[in-house]
Formats: C-alpha cells, sequence, structure tokens
C-alpha cells in the first residue's frame, strides 16, 4: 500500500519518499515547476480521492466516471475538469500500489452491490411507468416480468453480503498487519500515513495552465 501524504505538525504534506519511487507518480511532481507546487497538490489530491483505499469512491464502488466527478468536485478542480493521460496513469499507478487480490475482491463485491441498486431503481420506474398506465393484460404481464428481475436480483444479496463480510475481515487483517509493521523504527498508524485526506488544507483554487 502507498500513501501520497505524510502528517507534519498538524498538516498533510505530499509523501516524496514514496512519490518520487515511481514514474508515473513523480512525473505529476515534477511537472509543477512552482516551488509551492500548489497544482501537483491539487492533482495528487484528485488522484488520491479515486485511488485511496479508503476513499469514498473506492468504498461505495463508483464507477471511474463516478469517481473522476467527485474527485474533482472535492479537490477544488475546474468545473469543466478532465484528467490528462499522464493523472490517469498515476491513478492506474497508485490502484495498482493499493491493490491485490482481496483488495480486487472487495472491489468487485461492492461494484456488484452498486449494479444491483441501479438495476433495481430503473426497473422500479419503469414498474412504475407501466403501472400508471396499465392497458391490458400484456402490461400486466410486463409489469410480473420486472418483478420477478427485482425478486431474483434481491435474492443474490444475502450471498454477496456475506462474501462482502468476509472479504472485509481479510482486508482488515491484512491492513492492520501492514500498519503495525516497524518501517525505521516507528510504528505507523492510519493518521500518521495521512490516508484520512479530509484533513487536507488547500490555501484556494489554483487553475491549470497547459
Amino acid at each position: 500500500m502507498i500513501y501520497l501524504w505524510r502528517l507534519e505538525g498538524q498538516e498533510l504534506v505530499l509523501n516524496l519518499k514514496e512519490i518520487l519511487k515511481y514514474d508515473e507518480l513523480a512525473a505529476i511532481y515534477k511537472r509543477d515547476k512552482p516551488a509551492d507546487k500548489m497544482i501537483a497538490k491539487r492533482d495528487f489530491k484528485f488522484i488520491d480521492l479515486i485511488a485511496d483505499r479508503d476513499s469514498f469512491c473506492v468504498r461505495e464502488g463508483l464507477s471511474l466516471t463516478e469517481a473522476i466527478t467527485f474527485a474533482a468536485k472535492n479537490s477544488n478542480m475546474p468545473s469543466d475538469f478532465k484528467p490528462d493521460k499522464q493523472i490517469m496513469k498515476a491513478i492506474e499507478k497508485a490502484k495498482e500500489l493499493n491493490g491485490g487480490i482481496i483488495e480486487d475482491m472487495l472491489d468487485s463485491t461492492i461494484s456488484a452491490f452498486r449494479v444491483d441498486a441501479k438495476l433495481v431503481k430503473h426497473i422500479k420506474v419503469l414498474m412504475e411507468d407501466v403501472g400508471d398506465n396499465l392497458k391490458d393484460l400484456t402490461d400486466v404481464e410486463k409489469v410480473m416480468k420486472l418483478t420477478d428481475i427485482v425478486i431474483n436480483v434481491s435474492n443474490t444479496i444475502p450471498d454477496k453480503i456475506n462474501k462482502l463480510l468476509v472479504l472485509r475481515e481479510e482486508y482488515n487483517k491484512k491492513l492492520n498487519k501492514t500498519l503495525n509493521t516497524q518501517r525505521g523504527g516507528k510504528e505507523l498508524t492510519a493518521s500518521f500515513d495521512g490516508a484520512g485526506l479530509e484533513e487536507f488544507k488547500d490555501s484556494g483554487k489554483v487553475e491549470r495552465v497547459d
């Protein structure tokens, strides 16, 4: 697992010891020439919101499009912001460094839940539309078929919940083992590493100049 931020006093600063190890991440830092690195900080906040395993995007199984929208809004990006190729490469690298078999399975299970929720939501709209405009038995059959689909989807939920609980337990064991590993003679915790990005303090909005 990689942490893009570290806690220094009461503020989070870029964790250069880790960032500069990987070309994809180092490129984001190095392309921002001013000494204050405000654009790089904003870019890494955006990247972290999508790639950090503790982030809302990962926990809620957002699609990439949904994650980009959420991260852009919460990292003070311009309203028309679209990540460039370097940022996308950095996101993929950060995800790779944060992932593993357990993490991938966990993500897949959560994403499946989200797809199920969207499916049921769309079916509900269709059922209401048909139900409010019943004309004949054909319409009744349509509603019954849609109801069967909802029931079938619902029947898979208990199994997915059990798998999710098992995966979360395994992931928490793995995470705790990682955080309790001694590095440099000092024990690191999630808060020390700066995983809580909600603490990030930015001095203001910055517009990119390409």
